[in-house]
């Protein structure tokens, strides 16, 4: 969630609107190309000064330079973040054999607000996301990003639809799990995925990522993606289940920075 930004001339850095709103103090994105430990450091010194708290620096695993710089510098490795793809091709076959699991039922949500429940999940879904794995990210923030990415999914402005999996064995029909989804990059993309804790194991994960497919397939798109984190290993096991294969590979570093004198 990162609209919007402000670019700082005196460094490699780009100042994130979006993020210092939410954080209540000025957030920033490292440039990618930091050549070295010094560099990074002069950079690091240039953003306290004008006041930057916090700094995110996204590096590839393979770029050895880079991790032992970010290392060396104080960096925090918060994430691993694995960007899954498949081509659709390969399961339009199985999609229309599979049978759904007896008692599920997935569709598109129509409400014009999150309900409490899709909230929820929505929170959830962040459980291993680096605002919930940083320490020095506090729970209000954590939150207010996870509930600004469902209002946004609802209302359509980040995301083009939102199915939701319920309970059709249950006179309520409680809702037991949520996809979001739209493109990014001519790609099919699911944003958020949760299952409630008291579904789990009822294969509603299966059925999500199944009517994500199928809704892809249904709008002429090629290749699906979905990005996660390596540590969350029931979301990575689930899309391998389900097709997806490792595209790429991404490191985030935070940097906690103390504001120095100008």
């Amino acid at each position: 969630m990162t609209a919007g930004h402000v670019a700082a001339a005196s460094a490699p850095y780009t100042l994130l609107e979006w993020d210092s709103a939410t954080f209540g103090f000025p957030v920033a994105r490292l440039a990618p190309d930091l050549a070295g430990t010094g560099q990074l450091v002069g950079a690091l010194g240039a953003m306290a000064r004008h006041g930057v708290r916090l700094a995110y620096l996204f590096a590839s695993p393979h770029e050895r330079g880079v991790r032992v710089a970010a290392e060396a510098a104080g960096g925090r490795l918060v994430d691993e973040k694995l960007t899954y793809a498949m081509r659709l091709a390969d399961v339009g076959a199985r999609l229309a054999e599979a049978e759904e699991p007896r008692g599920i039922a997935v569709a598109e949500f129509t409400g014009e607000t999150p309900s409490p429940t899709l909230r929820e999940l929505a929170r959830q879904s962040g459980d291993f996301s680096r605002f919930r794995t940083d320490p020095g990210v506090p729970p209000r923030v954590f939150e207010a990003i996870y509930d600004a990415w469902i209002d946004g999914s609802v209302s359509k402005r980040i995301a083009e639809t939102v199915l939701i999996a319920t309970d059709t064995a249950s006179a309520t029909a409680p809702t037991l799990g949520m996809v979001t989804l739209g493109h990014k990059s001519d790609r099919a993309d699911i944003g958020l995925l949760a299952v409630a804790a008291a579904a789990r194991g009822r294969g509603v994960g299966r059925a999500l990522v199944r009517a994500a497919q199928r809704w892809a397939l249904a709008r002429g798109s090629v290749v699906a993606q979905v990005v996660t984190q390596r540590a969350n290993a029931p979301a990575c096991r689930l899309y391998e289940h389900c097709g997806y294969h490792v595209d790429r590979a991404e490191l985030v570093y935070h940097f906690w920075l103390a504001t120095a004198p100008r």
